[in-house]
């Protein structure tokens, strides 16, 4: 018999399996009060928990575009990260019906330094006449230039500009 302090987690993701080995019980497991030292290093796992899942998403899944899309800050509340969760999602199933594609994404938010709301991820399944290329030529970052004269492929997706009010969506 092994011991009770060590259990183990399978999860499947696709044709993958992800085996975890636990050394004690989860925190919760048979009650009692939680200190600030274990508040603390709970949230500090749950952390931990969700990049290693956004980490297996990504790496077992197959993506066509990583993505970053803001959002024009004159058009858009870029502060109200709930209401654009809530519109990207709503936008992605009105493509879904649009281009009758069946389009995935993994989205992370993440704060701009000035504490407004963009994202980064990766979709799959957007037709591919969806985007328009950029070109040095367009009225872009000095950023964006640089990397299309260096051999980098940027798309733009106007749909998602026209829906959300957002500044033009990169794709890459």
């Amino acid at each position: 018999m092994g011991d009770i302090n060590k259990l183990a987690n399978i999860k499947k993701y696709g044709n993958a399996y992800k085996l975890t080995l636990l050394k004690h019980l989860p925190h919760g497991i048979g009650g009692g009060t939680v200190s600030k030292e274990k508040s603390d290093h709970k949230l500090n796992s749950n952390i931990s928990r969700a990049k290693a899942r956004i980490f297996e998403l990504g790496m077992c899944n197959s993506w066509e575009y990583f993505i970053t899309c803001t959002l024009d800050q004159q058009k858009y509340d870029r502060s109200n990260l709930k209401k654009f969760q809530t519109d990207i999602a709503l936008f992605i199933r009105h493509q879904r019906a649009k281009h009758k594609s069946e389009i995935k994404y993994l989205f992370i938010p993440e704060k701009h330094k000035d504490g407004n709301w963009h994202i980064h991820g990766f979709i799959t399944g957007l037709p591919r006449d969806a985007l328009t290329e950029f070109t040095i030529k367009d009225k872009i970052p000095v950023d964006l230039k640089r990397r299309i004269c260096e051999g980098e492929t940027i798309y733009n997706w106007w749909d998602y500009a026209a829906y959300t009010g957002a500044a033009e969506p990169q794709f890459r």
